[in-house]
């Protein structure tokens, strides 16, 4: 039977998508919360292009609730469910995709969770389950913006921090910070009054884990 991986490339072949895609990250970090009965996960990337979620137990529904530019097609029955998250026009999350499961809350992510993601061309990504990040790209404004834009970030556990942008074709453009963060709310002012206009992705990496959020520079 198809996977997402075969999904993502058959879409790619319908749309004529057959360039080299270059990631900006090879992995897809993964939390999890819960409210009331049902359990939320949201799954962080800025290259994943498609997800294949399979439960262990029977779960009553699951929903996207902040991507309109991705599908979902489930088989819920309880042999089967399983969800397919793509999308039909071949893009990325960009930033963060999350889905609810309904009734799902007394998931157990270890035995009753798997999860395999693809990037643009295919490829399979790696997933990392995050407990609790020490850190946070808080917000980035203006965006769009020319030349310059500022980025918010908070750091609860102190540690070394790199903060830097990405064009892309996943190539390092700029590096904000590089080096050890105490804890705190911090301030970072990015000036590309050098680059092209274009979409960027603002990368911060901690402790092993990152977050991204997309930029947009106009002029």
């Amino acid at each position: 039977s198809l996977n997402i991986l075969d999904v993502i490339q058959i879409i790619n072949v319908i749309l004529g998508n057959l360039n080299q895609y270059v990631s900006t990250d090879n992995f897809v970090d993964v939390t999890s919360d819960i409210n009331g009965n049902d359990l939320y996960l949201t799954f962080n990337s800025a290259s994943a292009a498609g997800l294949e979620i399979k439960f262990n137990q029977e779960v009553s529904d699951i929903e996207i609730i902040n991507n309109d530019l991705f599908t979902i097609s489930k088989n819920l029955e309880a042999n089967e469910n399983i969800a397919l998250i793509y999308s039909l026009e071949g893009k990325t999350f960009d930033e963060s995709l999350t889905i609810k499961v309904i009734n799902g809350s007394n998931l157990d992510r270890e035995n009753d969770i798997s999860i395999l993601a693809g990037n643009l061309a295919g490829d399979k990504m790696s997933v990392r389950w995050i407990e609790a990040k020490n850190f946070s790209l808080t917000s980035l404004y203006p965006n769009p913006f020319n030349p310059t834009t500022k980025v918010d970030y908070s750091v609860e556990q102190a540690g070394n921090l790199r903060l830097s942008v990405y064009n892309i074709l996943g190539q390092e453009v700029a590096v904000l910070h590089n080096g050890f963060q105490t804890e705190g709310s911090y301030q970072a002012v990015w000036n590309a009054g050098e680059l092209a206009s274009g979409v960027y992705y603002i990368n911060m990496m901690m402790n092993g884990y990152t977050e991204t959020k997309k930029a947009v520079l106009v002029k």
